[in-house]
């Protein structure tokens, strides 16, 4: 099973809204960190995602954005007491610092017959098995942070990998297709023992930003799974004018996206069915739309290709 790993950024969200129909509920389940301080956006996406079977996966203790350090009880209150009444699995991410107060939470959950799961960031340093058990998924992030023993103990794991290769500079790209992951290959031949499913961070780095802005380079951003070895590649496509300046912006766009178009017309490998690839070359000549729309549509491409794959 596939679970995205989204932060709750307004094209990020728009993004699952807008895919959700294209997506297979049996193999594909969002986890959802909410960065805005209103989780009405969230509320509204979840809903969207419930109409085609979706339940995302929500972290009630975000580590960064705009709703850290509220406590679990109001987070989850401000859920319960929707009118929609969203369907969504209470995520709880547990670390050393927090594991205490993280885990009595989730106690709670679990006197309530509540189905939860753990977004588990580092080894604890006592027996969290008993919570481990019951958990519905247990994520981890990078296989490295953790021992063999430790991730190998684990029921019903998840393994989300950082996959993708941020530049200081998009410039910096690399022209030709690059690696991206072997992840989606797990699901029939598991990393560790009990894997349900693996993770992402799609086409965008692990690392909070908060902050956008204009750029001497336009790069987006494709990647599709080849046809020779099943395994995904992402292609960086860029403008090619006035890099030593910010400005001009609507120009580099088109120039990215032309070369995006033509990448994928020459690579028998990239679907070009995906709500996503469609909406892309849709934008050809058009005017320009702003970079975060590029950016939810690449998305959309990522998870609708990897939806279809696992299906």
């Amino acid at each position: 099973m596939y679970f995205p790993y989204l932060r709750g950024k307004t094209f990020e969200l728009g993004a699952l809204k807008e895919v959700a129909p294209n997506l297979n509920p049996k193999n594909i389940a969002p986890i959802i960190e909410p960065v805005q301080k209103s989780n009405n956006p969230l509320k509204t996406t979840i809903i969207a995602l419930n109409a085609h079977g979706v339940i995302p996966h929500i972290i009630l203790n975000p580590e960064v954005g705009k709703l850290t350090g509220i406590p679990l009880e109001d987070m989850f209150k401000d859920f319960a007491d929707a009118k929609t009444k969203p369907a969504y699995v209470p995520c709880i991410r547990v670390n050393k610092t927090n594991a205490k107060v993280a885990l009595a939470f989730v106690n709670q959950l679990h006197k309530d017959n509540i189905r939860f799961s753990l977004y588990i960031q580092e080894m604890i340093d006592f027996d969290i098995s008993g919570w481990v058990n019951l958990s519905c998924a247990n994520i981890i992030k990078n296989l490295g942070n953790y021992s063999s023993d430790f991730a190998n103990s684990l029921k019903n794991t998840v393994l989300v990998r950082a996959s993708f290769p941020k530049k200081d500079r998009n410039a910096d790209y690399d022209e030709d297709p690059k690696y991206f992951s072997d992840a989606h290959l797990t699901c029939t031949k598991p990393v560790v023992t009990n894997q349900i499913g693996f993770g992402d961070f799609l086409i965008i780095t692990d690392k909070w930003d908060p902050n956008g802005g204009p750029a001497y380079v336009v790069a987006l951003h494709l990647t599709y799974i080849s046809n020779k070895d099943n395994i995904m590649y992402i292609k960086h496509c860029k403008s090619n004018s006035d890099s030593e300046t910010q400005s001009n912006t609507p120009k580099k766009f088109q120039e990215a996206l032309v070369d995006l178009v033509a990448f994928a017309n020459g690579e028998s490998s990239v679907d070009k069915t995906t709500l996503g690839y469609k909406g892309l070359e849709s934008l050809v000549g058009k005017p320009f739309p702003q970079l975060g729309v590029p950016k939810k549509l690449s998305m959309m491409h990522h998870m609708e290709t990897l939806s279809k794959f696992i299906g």
